[in-house]
């Protein structure tokens, strides 16, 4: 497979710090070298903001514009995508821009489902599915080239377990699919998948890497018990890609200073080679 490997080492704007080590983590302790290995063809696209000042909002908008541009010239090439980002919706937006008919598999421990009126936190990443969808920075996500909300139902999100009250409301009032943990071991997946390739051309992948457990993986200080183990998220991504097309993938919220024993690389390489 011909793989574009995106890195974004930003978390809020800043980078290469908390968050926005992990890409640069990924890269030094030898993704690329593994991939090739593994018979891949691999370029890596470095991402750099040009301002030395920017707001965390802005700072989306400028990578979004970058993104867009260098995957659609990637993928003209025949490079699949792959993004590594501090935050998702560094990845997110620039994955989806330029696509009409593309559905969303969402992993995430918490809801990223907050709007400006709800977050506690005043994070814009805790807001990034929402503005996705089309609910909220209404203006700020007019202004991203070439991207369009995507339906509510044409989200599939797995494994969310620490939500603010507002935004579990929100979450449950949307018409977003939703499927916890415990669910991975029935059907349910399995035929909203079904009903999703009836509405959609193809698949944007996210992976907010505290989705997994902390017992396999701990990501990030935001990360919590009781999340998928590595073989979950897998079996995942490989039932997805034998039911729609996969056309992007991204990898997200990964603080270096926690990958103490060194496993971050590899997952990462496991759950790229159930697409190929």
């Amino acid at each position: 497979m011909k793989i574009a490997i995106n890195q974004i080492p930003y978390d809020s704007g800043h980078y290469n710090k908390r968050m926005g080590t992990g890409p640069v983590h990924l890269i030094e302790n030898g993704l690329v070298e593994n991939l090739l290995a593994t018979g891949h063809e691999v370029k890596l696209n470095q991402l750099k903001l040009e301002k030395e000042f920017v707001t965390e909002v802005g700072a989306v908008l400028e990578v979004q514009h970058k993104l867009s541009r260098q995957i659609a010239e990637d993928r003209n090439s025949g490079y699949f995508p792959v993004t590594l980002s501090g935050n998702c919706n560094y990845s997110a937006f620039g994955n989806l821009s330029g696509k009409n008919r593309t559905g969303v598999i969402w992993f995430d421990a918490h809801g990223d489902f907050n709007t400006p009126e709800t977050t506690p936190s005043g994070f814009f990443d805790g807001t990034c599915l929402n503005a996705i969808v089309g609910n909220s920075w209404k203006a700020v996500v007019n202004n991203m080239n070439d991207f369009t909300p995507v339906p509510e139902e044409n989200v599939i999100f797995i494994g969310a377990r620490d939500l603010d009250e507002a935004e579990a409301e929100l979450i449950e009032n949307s018409k977003c699919e939703t499927v916890s943990v415990d669910e991975l071991s029935g059907s349910k997946l399995n035929e909203q998948l079904d009903l999703l390739k009836n509405r959609v051309d193809d698949l944007y992948i996210h992976i907010d890497m505290d989705v997994l457990d902390v017992n396999e993986f701990k990501a990030n200080h935001y990360a919590v018990p009781n999340g998928l183990t590595v073989e979950q998220l897998n079996e995942v991504v490989k039932l997805a890609k034998e039911k729609i097309k996969i056309s992007g993938i991204g990898f997200a919220s990964f603080d270096a200073a926690y990958d103490t024993d060194n496993k971050a690389v590899k997952i990462v390489e496991e759950v790229i080679n159930q697409i190929d």
